[in-house]
């Protein structure tokens, strides 16, 4: 569950401070490892880009990379032969694959939740899907991951046609290499910037990453993902430039960023479009934030996503590492291939933790109890508030009707008054009260009368005639009046 890996990632980090991705390229072979390589597959124009990473402590070792032409076309059969050309290449003969599928192909949407709905993420997540999702007679699957930033929480939610997935997983599948996790490429390449950005990068920054004419945007505030997209560029050079640097602003706008934003830059870039970026902002290049490349970094330009996608294979905790595979899909972890050196590295980490980690265990069996008897109380403490919230409601609503009692007796109090003063003779046919302001209508012998009677009250003010008095034909005189109650504006 989301929530279940947001929880652990976080209490991870609490006691494991994360260190920068150390990269490095080895071309000969690893013979020993306790841990399966990986090879990270991108599917790009029709054609697949594969970077095969081999585990290591502390760091990861780049065994090579490599474009399979023409994938789309390929039979089970033909992409067996080639991944095996490669795989033995690289010394992978049983690897993890991690599959990237193209951020344009794919339902993506960023929220902003507040801190509140750590609680619950899984069921805002799930209550997202269902809005966003364009199709009910098509079966989606999907994932997402959460950063918490602050008062808010940045989620990313991603969403996949099962149909289309499962074509791409049984193709892997029926040669003999069943994927091991379903991702998106752009998230991966997201969650590789993240590890490798210096020290000092910029608090926000944009990632703009080409692939001849397809180019992805992917905004970072902190260390959250908060905004990306896919756009495919037009053929001229001018047109793709212009369009680029909209799709930017157009960006920077909607995430309400104000001034320039430094851009990072992943992949070959024309140079009339390169020109062009610069008047968006400072510009950075990938390249120059890996570590341990040297000169080598200039030839990965084309394989980012693919390499991305492997680093992503080997890391648990990653916060935005995806997995769109189904449970049925998803492929069985090999243990007992590794079960030896697993055994003697259990051994050798049990006699350790005997030796050494007796307190922290006594403590754990502690905070272990203390949180069932937190749990315990926390049922009766929520009852509690809610019982509070009900009694704060009512009484606020009896405040109102007091309120709206108060101002509905005020009109009749004015008029019982105002009847009260007027002489045997007068007679009202007109009465209307607009918070506080009182006009009445009527006859009498003598509309003066009438006045000085009212101008006698005490409680009202501003007493006068609006209009012309005028006499009827039995001698009555017919007056209209205008007061306002004391203390009204």
């Amino acid at each position: 569950m989301i929530a279940s890996r947001y929880s652990i990632r976080r209490l991870a980090c609490r006691f494991v401070k994360p260190r920068p991705l150390r990269l490095y390229q080895r071309a000969r072979r690893i013979p020993w490892s306790m841990r399966r390589p990986v090879v990270g597959a991108e599917v790009r124009d029709g054609a697949l880009v594969l970077a095969c990473v081999h585990p290591g402590i502390g760091c990861r070792w780049i065994a090579g990379t490599d474009v399979i032409a023409g994938y789309a076309g390929l039979q089970p059969e033909e992409l067996r032969a080639e991944l095996r050309k490669r795989l033995g290449k690289w010394g992978a003969a049983d690897p993890l694959i991690v599959f990237g599928w193209p951020r344009r192909q794919a339902i993506v949407r960023h929220l902003d939740l507040p801190a509140a709905a750590e609680k619950t993420l899984d069921e805002a997540l799930r209550l997202q899907a269902g809005m966003f999702r364009p199709n009910e007679d098509v079966e989606f699957c999907s994932d997402a991951a959460a950063v918490r930033e602050g008062a808010h929480m940045a989620a990313s939610l991603a969403l996949l046609p099962r149909a289309g997935l499962e074509s791409e997983a049984g193709k892997f599948a029926q040669a003999g290499f069943p994927v091991g996790q379903f991702t998106l490429a752009s998230f991966a390449l997201a969650d590789f910037v993240l590890r490798i950005a210096p020290r000092n990068r910029p608090a926000r920054f944009i990632l703009v990453r080409q692939n001849g004419r397809e180019t992805e945007l992917a905004a970072f505030a902190d260390r959250a993902l908060v905004f990306s997209r896919s756009l495919l560029l037009p053929a001229e050079g001018h047109a793709a430039a212009t369009e680029l640097l909209g799709a930017i602003e157009e960006a920077v706008a909607g995430l309400r960023w104000s001034g320039p934003q430094p851009l990072l830059l992943a992949g070959s870039f024309p140079a009339e479009i390169e020109s062009a970026l610069e008047k968006a902002g400072p510009l950075h290049r990938l390249r120059d934030w890996v570590a341990g490349f040297g000169q080598a970094a200039g030839a990965m330009e084309d394989y980012w996503g693919a390499l991305a996608l492997a680093v992503e294979g080997l890391d648990w905790l990653s916060p935005y590492r995806l997995n769109l595979l189904p449970a049925e899909l998803r492929q069985r972890p090999r243990v007992w291939l590794y079960l030896p050196t697993y055994v003697l590295v259990g051994v050798n980490v049990l006699l350790l933790l005997a030796l050494g980690l007796r307190g922290p265990v006594e403590r754990g069996v502690l905070l272990h109890e203390y949180q069932r008897s937190i749990a315990a109380f926390q049922l009766p403490a929520s009852r509690a508030e809610r019982q509070i919230e009900t009694g704060r409601t009512i009484e606020q609503q009896l405040r109102w009707l007091s309120q709206f009692e108060m101002q509905g007796r005020q009109p009749l109090v004015l008029l019982s008054d105002v009847a009260k003063q007027l002489p045997p003779d007068a007679w009202l046919s007109f009465f209307n009260d607009q918070a506080g302001h009182v006009e009445i209508a009527g006859t009498a012998k003598s509309a003066t009368a009438v006045l000085s009677s009212l101008q006698a009250l005490p409680d009202v003010q501003d007493v006068k005639f609006v209009g012309a008095v005028t006499r009827d034909n039995a001698g009555h005189e017919q007056f209209r009046i205008d007061l306002s109650a004391k203390g009204m504006p």
